[in-house]
């Protein structure tokens, strides 16, 4: 196995208290599996083939199930379509350009709109929202299981209290436990456990969920410098799969430990992940040396999308293959 190498600077932050591209994305419901791709709604059979379900008639920037229906974040707004019959339902916020949508801990709908700001849903009225934030341009948002949302812009991260919407911003700028090395934050991805990856142009920090004041690392880069992250998703190994330009890379959360000098703030080190082939992820044949666009995890199985295909695989299979070869 390659390995990559991870240039990361030790980050001393606090963690207790450009534009959008057509998103590819697994969503899952009960027992079944539905795939977004190309502005598009497709059911996957459990032959692992699709059927198209809905065309959208705005790029899709991301998307979630809420009970019985799927909502689309899109440049023209938020639509929401019944999962019985594939109809559209209720169409919100049109006109606006809504990049990112997710739910907090309470299950409560959160958007973000690219210039207007964060909503929260109205705990009386499902199809209404509140304002609760505005920053001048925002990317992304992603809620953690510590009943914090976090909001990615241009002039940092914000991390909002559901309770009480008090909010606290990590800008690059910032005193100690309140850091980033940069303000532009590109794509947040949270793992199954509420730990929050911050992605920025040069920089991916780590935030630990429930942590308290410590260092925590931020990698200056993955690979090389030029190798663009796409997603990072934690297996149940506590392993990391990042799917990047370079290929798709596993990294152990033990590398993740927080660092005992903490006075040493931006201190340059490097950690080691390892370059998987897709056949060590179960593959078919002939998806074995495909690009991975995207995974998903639908029960006990992930699904990988390959521009030719996809497969799923029951993932204790690849946590046995990986212990093998004592990843």
């Amino acid at each position: 196995m390659q390995k990559i190498y991870f240039i990361f600077i030790a980050l001393w932050i606090m963690i207790h208290c450009n534009a959008q591209t057509a998103v590819s994305q697994f969503l899952f419901k009960d027992k079944k599996a539905y795939l977004i791709q190309n502005n598009q709604l497709f059911e996957v059979s459990k032959k692992n083939e699709l059927t198209a379900k809905i065309s959208f008639n705005n790029e899709v920037n991301d998307a979630i199930i809420q009970n019985d229906e799927i909502w689309v974040a899109g440049s023209n707004g938020l639509s929401i379509y019944n999962l019985s019959d594939y109809r559209l339902k209720k169409s919100l916020f049109e006109n606006d350009k809504i990049v990112g949508i997710t739910k907090d801990a309470d299950d409560l709908v959160w958007l973000v709109s690219f210039f207007n700001g964060a909503y929260k849903q109205s705990s009386e009225n499902p199809y209404a929202f509140n304002p609760i934030f505005k920053a001048t341009v925002n990317y992304t948002i992603q809620g953690s299981k510590d009943r914090n949302m976090y909001i990615g812009t241009d002039y940092g991260l914000y991390r909002i209290m559901i309770d009480t919407n008090d909010y606290v911003r990590y800008t690059e700028e910032a005193h100690s436990g309140h850091g980033l090395p940069d303000n532009l934050v590109e794509k947040l991805f949270v793992d199954d456990l509420g730990n929050i990856w911050v992605v920025m142009p040069e920089h991916i920090t780590y935030i630990k969920d429930k942590g308290s004041m410590s260092e925590f690392p931020t990698f200056s880069y993955v690979g090389d410098q030029s190798n663009k992250v796409r997603q990072i998703f934690r297996l149940k190994n506590d392993q990391y799969l990042m799917l990047t330009d370079l290929g798709s890379i596993v990294l152990n959360a033990k590398e993740l430990n927080q660092h005992e000098h903490a006075a040493e703030i931006f201190n340059p080190h490097e950690t080691a992940g390892v370059l998987l082939n897709n056949a060590l992820l179960k593959a078919p044949e002939d998806l074995k040396n495909k690009e991975i666009i995207t995974v998903g995890r639908g029960g006990k199985h992930l699904y990988f999308l390959t521009e030719n295909g996809i497969w799923k695989v029951k993932e204790k299979k690849i946590l046995k293959a990986m212990a093998k070869m004592k990843l």
